[in-house]
């Protein structure tokens, strides 16, 4: 009897990215249009690229990575320009790692801030934008927090899954004062 296929959320969390990498892409193939298949794809080689060094990432192709995170990212860009969710995802990203998306830094900063500023002007009530958005511009202060609280309750079912993205978020976004 064959072995059913695992889905890209199982092998991500099974730390299986090569493998996550491959299935992810057929995603890709079969939905070329399809904007979550494409986030998850950009997520995937983002956070891949991010962590390189803490993951086992022995035998994975940088390159690919690297690759794959540029190419979707445009197609992304190009394809849902006024979208909240591919602007404060990439604006994110980018902000945290300008150079896996270009050699540009400071084009890839500055785009990363515009991404940030176009998903708060499309939703100015998100909560999840308002944060990551404050966060970017180092503004902690009570606005930033009142955002971090409103967000804390639509973590789980914003991102429900178990996969790498749906994980790192929850996880990051859960932000408390201390």
């Amino acid at each position: 009897m064959a072995k059913p296929l695992m889905s890209p959320d199982d092998l991500e969390a099974a730390d299986d990215w090569d493998g996550a990498l491959r299935a992810r892409l057929r995603d890709q193939e079969a939905s070329p249009s399809d904007k979550n298949v494409l986030v998850k794809l950009a997520f995937l080689c983002w956070y891949v690229l991010a962590e390189w060094g803490c993951l086992s990432t022995k035998g994975l192709d940088e390159r690919e990575y690297t690759r794959t995170l540029r190419s979707v990212s445009s197609v992304l860009l190009s394809r849902f320009a006024d979208d909240a969710d591919v602007s404060w995802l990439l604006g994110y990203t980018m902000s945290l790692f300008p150079w896996e998306f270009g050699s540009d830094v400071p084009d890839a900063e500055r785009r990363a801030r515009e991404l940030l500023e176009e998903a708060h002007r499309l939703r100015p009530d998100d909560p999840v934008v308002a944060l990551v958005l404050f966060a970017n511009r180092h503004d902690t202060g009570d606005e930033y927090w009142r955002a971090c609280e409103a967000a804390r309750p639509q973590l789980a079912r914003r991102f429900p899954g178990h996969g790498a993205m749906d994980t790192y978020f929850r996880q990051v976004l859960d932000r408390r004062r201390q």
